[in-house]
């Protein structure tokens, strides 16, 4: 699946999270691409991925994304690519506000969809599930709508992409797939928030789990195997 494009990136855009938390810094506007994006010029494709706001909704602007020169500019700021802010609720391009929607604070999921389908290209956003404003309609013409996210300054900001690594948060809108540049789907394993110490805090999508206190405590995963031969990794981060 896609992760975010450490080439493609803005000079105040930091990248971390096994390559899917985007942050950018207070000191400058800058946004970051995904590495695959919706291909196919006029093809039939409908896709639907994720992001998590983090840090501060201030200034916090995510979308998608044509492809793209501008990276120290903010997502919505220039002839490519449509931002969603997440204090303001405006949804921008090119500079202007074409919709002004419900805004949005550091934990809500903001989702994405582009549909590619008969002959037309559709953009929505979401939030928490539900559809923010009205639908987006674009030329056809572009060969690929890739993921963005980034800032316009003032503020350090951060989002975390589900590109498909991860099962979405929410439903996918029917007829969509969700995730960017995945193979078929698998079940992936995470930290079960049902069955941990309650010492214990999960977070970046329930795959890093952190101890409060020094008592011993644990956590498991949501899925396991009976059978077979397995290979995974932990990093440890004391």
């Amino acid at each position: 699946c896609a992760v975010w494009d450490l080439a493609v990136k803005g000079t105040y855009v930091t990248i971390s999270g096994l390559g899917l938390v985007e942050t950018t810094a207070s000191t400058g506007s800058g946004a970051v691409t995904s590495t695959t994006g919706v291909t196919g010029l006029g093809t039939n494709i409908k896709r639907y991925w994720e992001y998590t706001l983090g840090t501060n909704s201030l200034n916090n602007i995510v979308g998608w994304v044509e492809d793209f020169t501008w990276v120290n500019q903010a997502p919505g700021s220039n002839i490519s690519s449509w931002g969603y802010q997440a204090n303001t609720g405006q949804i921008s391009f090119n500079g202007s506000v074409l919709q002004t929607v419900a805004t949005s604070a550091v934990g809500d999921v903001i989702g994405v969809s582009i549909d590619r389908s008969g002959g037309s290209c559709i953009g929505q956003f979401y939030k928490n599930g539900v559809a923010l404003g009205t639908s987006i309609s674009m030329s056809n013409s572009a060969t690929n709508f890739f993921g963005i996210a980034g800032s316009n300054g003032v503020h350090t900001v951060s989002a975390t992409a589900n590109f498909g690594s991860l099962p979405m948060v929410y439903t996918t809108p029917t007829g969509f797939i969700g995730g960017l540049g995945c193979p078929a789907p698998y079940t992936y394993a995470t930290f079960d928030p049902h069955y941990k110490g309650s010492s214990i805090t999960l977070s970046g999508g329930n795959l890093i789990a952190e101890s409060t206190n020094t008592f011993a405590m644990s956590v498991r995963s949501t899925t396991s195997h009976s059978s077979g031969k397995y290979y995974f990794e932990m990093t440890p981060d004391i």
